[in-house]
C-alpha cells in the first residue's frame, strides 16, 4: 500500500518536475544566444537523418557494431557493442588492442560515436584499436533474470553495484573475447566514478582483483569532487531523506517517463527537448560543437537509471552533500596496483572539480601520482571532451598515444596508426 501511494505521488511529481524543467530550459534557450551551425559543413541526406540506431551512423563511416548481452553476478543483462572497422587491414597478423569505453550518467556509450566522422570512438577504431562500447544496467531496455521492467527488484541497485559488478563484468568479458591479459578503459563523468570506486582499496568499496585486469585508465571530466552546479534549485529539491525522496520519485526508474516520451515523440523533437533540458541542468554550452550533430547526440540520451542511484548522487547524505564520491578523506583511496592514469581536466566544468582531484592525488596518493598524466583543456566544459569539434585532436589523439604507451605486451598487438585516426 505504501509503494502504491508512492507510485501515484511519484507519477505526478515526475510530470511536474520534467514539465517545469523543460519550460524553464526552453525559456532560457530561446532568450539566450544559440550557437549557429557551421555553414561550411555540408551533410548528405543520409548524414542528416535522425535514426535511433547507432549501427546506422557507424555504417556511414564504413564501420558497424556487433552486439553482445552479458550477465552480471546479480543477474542484470548489460548491452555491450563492439565496433567493427571494415576499413581495417584484414590480412594483419595481429589484432588491435582492446579499449572499453564507459559512458556518463544517464548516457549510453553511443555518445562516443555520434558526433560525426571524427567522433572519439570512430577515431580510435580507425587508429586500429579494438573499440568496445560498454553500457551499465538499466539502459534503454532494462533486463534482469527473474525480473521485469516494472518490478521494484529490477531497480534495487546503486553506485556500488555499477562499480563492483558492472565494470568488472565488462572488463572480464572484453578480455575473454579478445584474449587480452589486460584491457584499457576510457570513461566519462559517472563512468569515471564507478571505475575509480572499483579500482579503490577494498575498505573504500573496491574490487581487489580489478586493477590487475586494466592496463590504463583515462578519465574524461572525472566525477570525483562536486562542483557548484549540484546546488542548483532543481537538484536541491531532491536533497531530502530517503523516505521523502522515494515518495517523490518512486522506487523504480528515475524519471522513467522520459523513456515513454522517446517512444512518443519524433526523433528530431525529442533530441531538441533533451538538448535544451540538459543544457540548462548542467550549465554547459555547445559553442565548441558541430551543431549539425547535436540532435543526433541527444536522441541516445537519457537512458533509464534507478531511483536509488540518483539518491546516491542527489539525496541527503549523498554525493551532492559530501561533495566527494568517497566518504573518507583522511586515508589512501588507492594502492600500488592502481593502473596508469590519464586525467582530462576541463577548465569550464562547473559540474565537477578536476583540479581538486589532481591536488588530492599529488598530495595523498603516492602510488597513483607517478603514473598520472594530466591533459589540461581550459576552454572545455563537461561534454566537450566527447563532442567538441577538436576533441579528435585534443582528446582522441593523446588518448590513443597513452593507451599504447602503457600496453605491456606490445608484441602481441598491432601497433595503432595514430595518423590514420582523423578523417580530413
Amino acid at each position: 500500500m505504501v509503494h502504491g501511494c508512492s507510485a501515484v505521488t511519484s507519477f505526478f511529481f515526475n510530470i511536474y518536475y520534467l514539465v517545469t524543467l523543460f519550460i524553464v530550459a526552453f525559456s532560457v534557450n530561446v532568450i539566450g544566444k544559440q550557437t549557429p551551425k557551421d555553414e561550411s559543413v555540408q551533410l548528405t541526406k543520409e548524414e542528416k537523418r535522425l535514426v535511433f540506431d547507432l549501427g546506422y551512423y557507424l555504417r556511414l563511416q564504413n564501420m558497424d557494431i556487433k552486439k553482445y548481452s552479458i550477465t552480471t553476478p546479480d543477474g542484470h543483462i548489460l548491452k555491450v557493442n563492439r565496433v567493427i572497422n571494415k576499413n581495417a587491414d584484414r590480412d594483419a597478423e595481429k589484432p588491435g588492442y582492446p579499449i572499453l569505453l564507459i559512458p556518463g550518467l544517464m548516457q549510453s556509450s553511443s555518445a562516443y560515436c555520434t558526433s560525426g566522422p571524427n567522433a572519439i570512438g570512430v577515431v580510435l577504431a580507425r587508429m586500429g584499436y579494438d573499440v568496445w562500447l560498454g553500457n551499465n544496467r538499466g539502459g534503454f531496455h532494462p533486463e534482469k533474470i527473474g525480473s521485469h521492467q516494472y518490478s521494484t527488484s529490477m531497480w534495487k541497485w546503486s553506485m556500488q553495484d555499477l562499480a563492483t559488478k558492472d565494470v568488472p563484468t565488462m572488463v572480464h568479458f572484453v578480455a575473454s573475447e579478445t584474449g587480452a591479459k589486460k584491457v584499457a578503459i576510457a570513461a566519462h563523468s559517472q563512468g569515471t566514478t564507478q571505475t575509480f570506486i572499483g579500482l579503490s582499496r577494498e575498505e573504500h568499496g573496491g574490487v581487489p582483483t580489478l586493477c590487475e585486469k586494466i592496463s590504463s585508465f583515462s578519465a574524461l571530466a572525472p566525477a570525483v569532487y562536486a562542483g557548484p552546479l549540484v546546488d542548483r534549485w532543481f537538484l536541491k529539491m531532491l536533497r531530502v531523506g530517503r523516505k521523502a525522496y522515494h515518495t517523490l520519485v518512486g522506487y523504480r526508474s528515475f524519471l522513467g517517463f522520459m523513456s515513454t516520451m522517446r517512444q512518443m515523440l519524433p526523433n528530431k523533437f525529442f533530441g531538441y527537448c533533451a538538448y535544451i533540458t540538459f543544457n540548462y541542468m548542467l550549465g554547459w554550452d555547445d559553442s565548441l560543437w558541430d551543431n549539425h550533430y547535436r540532435n543526433r547526440n541527444f536522441i541516445f540520451a537519457p537512458v533509464m537509471v534507478s531511483a536509488d542511484l540518483m539518491f546516491w548522487w542527489l539525496g541527503k547524505g549523498g554525493f551532492a552533500d559530501r561533495k566527494c564520491i568517497f566518504e573518507s578523506e583522511g586515508s589512501k583511496w588507492f594502492d600500488e596496483n592502481f593502473p596508469p592514469l590519464q586525467l582530462y581536466a576541463c577548465g569550464r566544468d562547473n559540474l565537477v572539480l578536476p583540479d581538486v582531484l589532481i591536488n588530492r592525488i599529488m598530495n595523498f596518493e603516492p602510488d597513483v601520482k607517478d603514473g598520472m598524466e594530466v591533459i589540461s583543456l581550459p576552454h572545455y566544459s563537461h561534454l566537450d571532451v566527447m563532442w567538441a569539434n577538436d576533441a579528435c585532436t585534443k582528446v582522441a589523439m593523446p588518448l590513443g598515444e597513452f593507451i599504447w604507451d602503457k600496453v605491456e605486451d606490445k608484441h602481441t598487438w598491432r601497433q595503432p596508426n595514430l595518423d590514420a585516426g582523423i578523417k580530413k
